[in-house]
């Protein structure tokens, strides 16, 4: 039973810490709630969910040590390194975005 909390504890200090870090999927869901309103919330949450699904049946089917494999592990940090630096690097433009769309739509002066 310890292990199950163990398991718990630990799943939920990583989400929550995924959570609080603004990142790509904050970026994506700022922009696109900003195009389609309410609803894309609700989808960016679901094909964040598919992936997980997915990564977790991969996991039970007994694909745990592949992911665990050194060159495994470094490929997918690449990637994911390689992902964030591109989205941050996009930022600014969504900030400029978020203004623009204040300013026009909102007849705001914040700028």
């Amino acid at each position: 039973m310890l292990s199950l909390l163990t398991i718990f504890v630990s799943a939920f200090v990583v989400g929550l810490s995924g959570a609080i870090a603004p990142g790509p999927v904050l970026t994506v869901t700022i922009s696109e709630t900003l195009k389609r309103g309410f609803q894309a919330g609700p989808l960016i949450v679901l094909g964040h969910a598919i992936l997980e699904i997915i990564l977790l049946a991969l996991i039970a089917l007994g694909l745990g040590p592949f992911f665990e494999h050194p060159t495994v592990t470094l490929i997918f940090l690449t990637a994911g390194g390689l992902v964030h630096c591109i989205s941050e690097s996009f930022g600014y433009s969504l900030l400029s975005l978020i203004r623009e769309y204040f300013v026009v739509n909102c007849q705001s002066t914040w700028v």
